[in-house]
């Protein structure tokens, strides 16, 4: 059991350095390990049947990026997957986490969704159930961001 840590270790030491010479920032190193470390199946989307291949977290949060930039917010991935607590990102980051779970349905399980942020998997589930309404109703631009990443991927 010892060496396979060591192994994880190493690889993770590895995927890190590979990561930031290729130029990747930090958070995005730490989205696609826990993309990674969340499985090698990729979730199922929400309506099999539409035809589209099953999205990814990464690409589900990149178009929610990009609806963010064409309503004039000024919040990009890293600030999405930042641990700081910035009032200007923590709403972002929680509509994200439950825009992502709407767009994935069963196929993305919180856990995974909490690895992808770097956070628990009752953060997620205190996002898709509670935070998220809140942080809509005070902001309707988020709302309608989430709205339309959903869309996107229907």
């Amino acid at each position: 059991m010892e060496s396979t840590l060591e192994d994880v270790a190493s690889a993770r030491r590895d995927l890190i350095a590979a990561g930031r010479s290729a130029g990747m920032t930090d958070a995005r190193i730490s989205l696609a390990i826990g993309v990674r470390l969340a499985g090698t199946k990729r979730p199922r989307a929400a309506d099999p049947h539409k035809g589209k291949g099953a999205p990814t977290i990464e690409q589900v949060l990149q178009v929610f990026v990009a609806k963010m930039e064409e309503h004039a917010w000024k919040v990009e991935l890293d600030d999405l997957l930042s641990r700081r607590l910035l009032k200007a990102w923590v709403g972002p980051r929680v509509v994200a986490m439950a825009t992502v779970k709407a767009v994935l349905g069963g196929g993305a399980s919180l856990v995974a969704i909490g690895q992808a942020f770097g956070r628990d998997h009752s953060t997620v589930h205190h996002a898709v159930n509670t935070a998220a309404q809140q942080w809509g109703e005070r902001e309707p631009k988020l709302a309608k961001v989430s709205r339309e990443t959903v869309r996107f991927f229907r």
